[in-house]
């Protein structure tokens, strides 16, 4: 088992992570949800535990501000 993790504690509390990869599982309840960071856009998609490799049965997509270019907010 790989040492590495996707997610790391952000301060001593432990209720609050950064995200240090592409991307990570989290399993809440019966739910396995995915964070991927795919440079400008935030994909968060929800899937019913081990039914991962089928459609999500909900997902969003937060687009992020690039450098030089309008915020979503500015269009």
């Amino acid at each position: 088992m790989s040492e590495r993790n996707n997610i790391e504690p952000d301060g001593d509390s432990g209720e609050d992570f950064v995200l240090t990869d592409e991307h990570a599982w989290i399993r809440v309840g019966g739910l396995s949800i995915r964070i991927n960071d795919m440079g400008n856009i935030l994909k968060v998609g929800v899937w019913e535990l081990g039914d991962e490799f089928n459609d999500p049965i909900d997902q969003i997509k937060v687009y992020q501000p690039v450098e030089g270019q309008p915020s979503v907010k500015d269009l």
